[in-house]
């Protein structure tokens, strides 16, 4: 069974296009394949990486409002690299050792373990979620409902 260098709750930094120099832990992996059967891309979904935000327009034919929608924005896993635990960045090898497959750090050599639970990962996408989210603006009162206000006084 194939492994995949870069893998679910791995530390990882984007290393080209506009979110160059970003570090966040990968949420979700994303495996596009072609008539074949063969994986021909590769993308992921980051954690510290801005969403993309869709405009869902009103229609009154089917009494629908508008709306903003957000989506975890993807990335080619080719402009992601791994991050040590120096906080360091290095490519990633594939050996075998001991009859079973392991990713090995190319730059110092020590291997890649897995992480503990993505249950954590998930969690912290929430947090992240949560505190990004917009106070609500205090409610607003008619002119009418003030001009019966002073006129009682």
């Amino acid at each position: 069974m194939a492994i995949a260098k870069i893998q679910k709750g791995d530390s990882v930094k984007v290393i080209s296009g506009s979110y160059k120099g970003t570090v966040g832990q990968v949420l979700k992996i994303f495996k596009k394949k072609n008539a074949q059967g063969k994986v021909t891309s590769l993308r992921a979904t980051v954690s510290n990486l801005p969403k993309i935000v869709k405009y869902q327009k009103a229609n009154r034919a089917a009494n629908l409002p508008g709306s903003q929608n957000e989506i975890d924005r993807k990335i080619q896993v080719s402009n992601l690299s791994l991050v040590t635990s120096n906080n360091e960045v290095s490519r990633v090898k594939i050996e075998e050792k001991d009859g079973k497959k392991v990713r090995v750090l190319k730059k110092d050599g020590s291997i890649v373990e897995k992480k503990a639970d993505a249950s954590q990962i998930d969690s912290s996408a929430d947090t992240q979620k949560a505190s990004s989210e917009k106070p609500k603006a205090p409610k607003k009162t008619s002119t009418k409902a003030l001009s019966t206000k002073k006129s009682e006084q």
